[in-house]
């Protein structure tokens, strides 16, 4: 297996599979076919081993914001090409714009309640070892006042996870 060390040496290979992700049907590439097995570094994978053996592997938290599935409960697809030069912006900018929608979070400052989606209870040890370190891991992509708020009452807060929707996006 090819160690990846940062999430920016997977795009060569991520470009390859890109049509499949986005379409579910095969795409010619310059030397082979890619179908519904994948070709990735120089192997056959699934998309779960690309994604639990590779992207995740890089430590690199905000892939989970890029990662989709195509359910109603992850991260919006986005419709541009993802390249090294711009990556990390759009780690972050991907990150704002999930956080943001009710999908991804909400904070219920009232009762003291932290709505997270299911991502960040199937992939908690990816953004902390506790809730509140999951909270913080992500504080940063959040407006000012829903970080001070985070940051203020990380310990007191109480984390439930939103039912995941498991509808296609497209329905």
């Amino acid at each position: 297996m090819v160690k990846i060390h940062h999430v920016d040496q997977l795009l060569p290979q991520w470009r390859q599979l890109e049509g499949v992700i986005r379409t579910g049907h095969p795409v010619a590439t310059t030397n082979r076919e890619v179908d519904a097995e994948d070709y990735f570094a120089g192997f056959v994978e699934s998309l779960d081993d690309i994604e639990n053996n590779y992207l995740r592997e890089t430590g690199d938290n905000r892939i989970h914001f890029v990662i989709v599935c195509a359910s109603k409960g992850c991260p919006d697809l986005s419709p541009r090409i993802y390249n090294a030069e711009t990556l990390d912006e759009r780690l972050d900018e991907a990150a704002r714009k999930y956080l943001s929608q009710p999908k991804g979070m909400v904070i219920e400052k009232d009762t003291g309640v932290v709505l997270l989606s299911m991502i960040f209870n199937w992939f908690g040890s990816d953004f902390g070892d506790t809730p509140a370190e999951v909270l913080k891991a992500f504080s940063r992509y959040l407006p000012d006042e829903q970080a001070e708020f985070l940051r203020e009452n990380s310990q007191k807060v109480i984390v439930r996870y939103i039912d995941y929707d498991w509808s296609l996006n497209g329905d």
